[in-house]
Formats: C-alpha cells, sequence, structure tokens
C-alpha cells in the first residue's frame, strides 16, 4: 500500500473494489476486502424492523437497511472493526485483557467483552496494561464498519 497510487482487489477473477490505498483500507466495499488488506475485529449483529444495528459501542443504522429494505433487515450483519480504532479510556464497554504482546514501540492486547462477544484485538496501545486487568473499550461510530450478507 505504501507504494501505490492505486489498488484494485479481486478474487477469482472479479475485481472487487478499485480505488486508493486509503480508500480501500479505511472504506472496504465487502467483508472480503476488508480481511485481505489487515487484521480485523468482526461479530455478528442484528438489525431491528427500522434498519438499527445494535453494537457493544452503540447504536448504528445499516444505509442499506434505511433505505426501507426489508429484504437487507432479514440478512446478517457484521460489524468490523479494525483493531487499531479501538481506544482505550475512562469510556466504553467493560473488557478484561487476556493476553497481552509486546511490539516494541506498543502493546497489542486480546479483550474479552464478554461471553457473547468474540475477542477482540486491540493495536498501537502506548500503555502496558496487565493480564486480567479490567479496563474501558470503546469505538467511534465512523469507524465501525458495517456488513450483510
Amino acid at each position: 500500500m505504501s507504494i501505490s497510487d492505486r489498488i484494485i482487489v479481486m478474487k477469482e477473477g472479479k475485481i472487487l473494489q478499485n480505488d486508493t490505498p486509503q480508500k480501500v483500507y479505511s472504506k472496504p466495499c465487502n467483508k472480503c476486502v476488508a480481511k485481505m488488506l489487515g487484521s480485523i475485529n468482526q461479530f455478528e449483529i442484528e438489525s431491528d424492523a427500522n434498519g438499527k444495528l445494535s453494537t457493544p459501542f452503540g447504536n448504528i443504522n445499516c444505509n442499506k437497511c434505511k433505505n426501507k429494505s426489508k429484504f437487507c433487515a432479514q440478512k446478517k450483519h457484521f460489524c468490523i472493526i479494525r483493531p487499531e480504532k479501538l481506544i482505550i479510556g475512562k469510556k466504553g464497554v467493560k473488557a478484561k485483557v487476556i493476553n497481552k504482546y509486546f511490539l516494541g514501540a506498543s502493546w497489542a492486547y486480546q479483550l474479552e467483552l464478554g461471553a457473547k462477544l468474540p475477542l477482540l484485538n486491540i493495536t498501537n496501545c502506548k500503555m502496558e496494561l496487565k493480564k486480567n486487568q479490567l479496563i474501558r473499550v470503546n469505538a467511534r461510530k465512523k469507524d465501525i464498519l458495517i456488513f450483510n450478507e
């Protein structure tokens, strides 16, 4: 990505996305593209009848569901957050540090949010946390990607 002006992402001979590296990384067109270009945290979420999706970090609207597509409301929705977009702070969801990894200039952690959610990975942390430490983690809504199938 560092030497490209444009990136074309293909799967099985079909172009999935053709855009700048920044847009392909931060606004992938689907889950496949998101997974191809870096680490992700992913979990399934459900839509209500109005297209509102309840994530651990707040409610978000599915753009397709907002257009009153009943078909969309019946599909599975997936929430994807890049590990570097998670924020440790005073606000947010309670989490427990399960594993920690020293990366030289920063730390990476594996967090448990609860039994119904998968473990989340967080990277680029400048602070050292202890294993089993309880913290709060959050994500900005603009950093949460929503895809449906």
